[in-house]
Formats: structure tokens, sequence, C-alpha cells
């Protein structure tokens, strides 16, 4: 499991050409249909492909490391307010 939050700025990120949406890039890159969020786990359809950072703490700090990548997350969950740290599997995550 991989340490990932939100990431922020990332609104204005277009998907390829040859995706209808991030989520869809995600569906297609993985070979798999997302049916629920990876951030609070409820199956859902409201769901689309957030951008996220990976994430490694100290005792005193939380630095993201570069990098953009999508996994499924429900609308709710997928908000730049929301900065919560979460764990996802390094299946789970497609490199922008």
């Amino acid at each position: 499991m991989v340490k990932v939050v939100n990431a922020v700025g990332t609104s204005d990120e277009k998907c390829p050409s040859w995706c209808t949406d991030w989520l869809d890039y995600w569906n297609r890159m993985t070979g798999k249909s997302a049916a629920y969020c990876r951030h609070c786990h409820e199956r859902t359809s409201d769901l689309c492909g957030g951008h996220v950072q990976k994430v490694e703490s100290t005792l005193t700090e939380l630095k993201k490391l570069p990098g953009l990548y999508i996994t499924p997350i429900c609308r709710d969950c997928n908000n730049y307010k929301n900065k919560e740290v979460f764990s996802v599997s390094e299946d789970d995550l497609v490199k922008v």
C-alpha cells in the first residue's frame, strides 16, 4: 500500500484525447472497471479519476513526492480541501 493525498491545482488538467475523462483513462490503463472509491471505499457510480500525489511522512512533516497519479475516487472525496492521507494499492495508481 502507498500513502497518497489529493493533489491541489489539477482541475484544469486535461486527459488524453483518446479518453472521455480521467476515470476512462484509469480504466483503459489498468484494464479494470472502477466500482468503488479508493478513499472512502464506498461502492458508487459517482466516481471520477482523481489526481493524487504520493506522500511520505516523518515525525514532524508530511512531504508530497513529485508526480501525479490517477485513482478512482468519489466526487465527495475528490476535493482539494480534503487533505486527508489515505492508502491505495500501487496497482490502483496510474501515472499521469
